[in-house]
């Protein structure tokens, strides 16, 4: 739905274009360092200083270059001007470690947004040689923290290192593109390969692939870009290579890696990953309606009641309206519990804390339900991850044939083959009364063991405002007399119907946009796609609200971003909820051309 705003019609000034960044080597350094990066982009050609979310870490720029990139228009690569921006980045050893966003400020306003990682380890650097096999492997000492890049098409990178005997390893790689938002993401499919140089009796001079343990999972806010992770332990002391390359063979200045390996801690027993969190990003820019990995509790419910509207004004509304969440209680699981009659029998709301202890084992868990009810089922895996571990819930009732699970199924464009995933939340109305049996388990019969824990929270719906997407970028420049449009996706959940209000605070000085308020649809673009079933039990009801920026004719041009935060408010003037934050963006105004 598109509203317009008040505001002129007058013919108004282009805009530039926002200075772009594509890429940044290397991905970080240490705190408490001084270290140098390198920035591809376009439109860069007048900038004027690093601008971080940390008042820990401050940059200067050393220089600016001419560059060319190359962007692909109907399978044709087009080059295009860009820059090379070098940086020399200072970082106070009391800097939080994690990823910090990193833009660049220039004469046409505030860039978009790229990721520097920032560790408490020394960093190595790939050497500039060549090391594509293994023969020229870049020796590296463990523990290591090495920053390297697939610099061009079909690279591979061999690394060397010693091992000892029964010595066990953890290795991983690190991209940091998506996990900010805004920021894109070019290295999606890094590998990572162990090998043993010393050859067989067939070939002594062919290295042979080890198969060590396959932990890698997905990092769901890159856009699922794969994160690698291996373990292996040694049965003899010796040189073994490591080989980082891209699975689709592609390479170039955004293919920057971290490679990491180290020895596992005895006293842990199981490995450390490392996972890549926003070192400063508000709470509220990291919530999550679903993914394996997203933190579950019983304050679940606590935490979507601002999103929906007050507990007087649900009340007043008609009886099957929710009430204020429950307490609920936490239920360790226990065995045995493979058969149906030795199932659990459990309240809502409430979070089980289960494991499937050994291949094939399956948890039981009885409820019981009143007609029309509806329950939310969320489930997040706390060791094992998606997609080594990949719970599986069917809701059955003895009385009735059709058994419902998180498995969500479609057919592949025009083609005759299904598309089958599952899903981390699953919601479910109940049209009758009676007892009913939730099974937990992994989708397959071949994994399972002491870390394949999970959190299930069984819990009433409450229908509330979910994620709120902006398409486009964060950082907004505009020009005194221009009018800008926002458009942003809403996520109605769990039947949300209520209107809701958009609405921004803290804009700069001569930038205005009125609030905007939207109705539920009546007929919701739902797209179901060929042979898809209960499309409702897995997705929100998406709806496109437009806000519009107007910018005064004598506006002051700004020096510095000014940080607008976007906000949402469940309900309409005569009946709401409390405003609740939702995104800070980033706005200019920058002189025309």
């Amino acid at each position: 739905m598109t509203l317009p705003i008040s505001g002129t019609a007058a013919e108004k000034p282009v805009a530039r274009k926002n200075p772009t960044l594509t890429s940044i080597y290397p991905l970080g350094g240490q705190k408490g360092s001084q270290f140098d990066i390198t920035i591809l982009g376009e439109d860069l050609q007048s900038v004027r200083e690093v601008w971080f979310d940390s008042e820990h870490l401050v940059a200067k720029v050393n220089d600016v270059t001419q560059a060319t990139i190359e962007k692909t228009r109907f399978s044709t690569k087009l080059p295009t001007p860009a820059q090379t921006v070098s940086i020399r980045v200072n970082v106070s050893p009391e800097a939080p470690c994690g990823i910090h966003a990193l833009r660049l400020l220039t004469e046409d306003g505030l860039s978009d947004v790229l990721p520097l990682l920032i560790t408490s380890d020394p960093i190595t650097f790939e050497q500039v040689e060549s090391h594509n096999t293994t023969v020229t492997a870049q020796s590296v000492d463990l523990p290591t923290d090495l920053s390297g890049k697939i610099s061009g098409h079909a690279e591979l990178d061999y690394y060397s290192f010693e091992a000892q005997k029964d010595q066990e390893l953890q290795f991983e790689v690190l991209v940091t593109g998506g996990i900010l938002p805004g920021s894109g993401v070019q290295f999606s499919d890094p590998e990572l390969i162990l090998y043993d140089p010393s050859g067989s009796w067939f070939d002594s001079h062919k290295a042979i692939r080890l198969e060590p343990l396959n932990e890698s999972t997905f990092n769901s806010p890159a856009g699922n870009a794969v994160q690698p992770r291996l373990r292996y332990r040694f049965s003899r002391a010796g040189r073994y290579l490591v080989l980082v390359a891209s699975r689709g063979n592609k390479g170039g200045p955004g293919h920057g890696y971290h490679l990491r390996i180290k020895a596992l801690d005895p006293d842990l027993k199981e490995p450390v990953w490392t996972d890549l969190l926003a070192a400063q990003s508000p709470p509220f820019e990291l919530w999550q309606e679903r993914g394996f990995n997203r933190k579950l509790s019983l304050a679940r419910c606590q935490q979507l009641w601002p999103r929906t509207l007050s507990e007087l004004d649900l009340r007043a509304r008609a009886d099957h309206s929710p009430a204020a969440p429950e307490p609920g209680s936490i239920i360790l699981e226990k065995e045995p519990d493979a058969q149906v009659h030795q199932a659990i029998q459990i309240s809502r709301p409430v979070l089980i804390q289960g494991n499937i202890e050994s291949p094939g084992d399956i948890d039981h868990f009885n409820f019981d339900v009143t007609a029309g009810e509806t329950l939310a089922f969320e489930v997040e895996t706390t060791n094992q991850l998606h997609p080594d571990f990949t719970p599986w819930m069917v809701v059955s009732n003895p009385h009735d044939q059709n058994d419902s699970s998180n498995i969500h199924r479609m057919v592949q464009s025009n083609s005759g083959y299904w598309l089958k995933d599952i899903k981390s939340k699953m919601i479910l109305t109940f049209e009758k009364s009676g007892k009913y049996t939730l099974r937990v388990s992994d989708l397959t019969s071949r994994r399972g063991g002491s870390d394949f824990n999970y959190l299930l929270l069984i819990r009433p719906q409450v229908p509330h405002i979910g994620e709120v997407t902006l398409r486009g970028k964060d950082c907004i420049n505009l020009i005194p007399g221009e009018t800008k449009t926002l458009t942003l996706i809403v996520d109605r959940e769990e039947g949300f119907s209520d209107p809701v209000a958009l609405f921004l605070e803290n804009l700069p000085p001569g930038i205005q946009a009125e609030p905007v308020t939207v109705e539920a649809e009546t007929t919701p673009p739902v797209k179901n796609f060929r042979g898809e079933v209960n499309r409702d039990w897995f997705f929100p009801i998406k709806q496109k609200v437009v806000l519009t920026l107007v910018v005064d004719d004598d506006a002051q041009i700004t020096n510095e971003p000014c940080r607008a935060r976007l906000l949402a408010r469940a309900g309409s003037e005569k009946q709401s909820g409390k405003p609740f934050p939702i995104q800070n963006l980033y706005m200019m105004v920058v002189a025309a051309n």
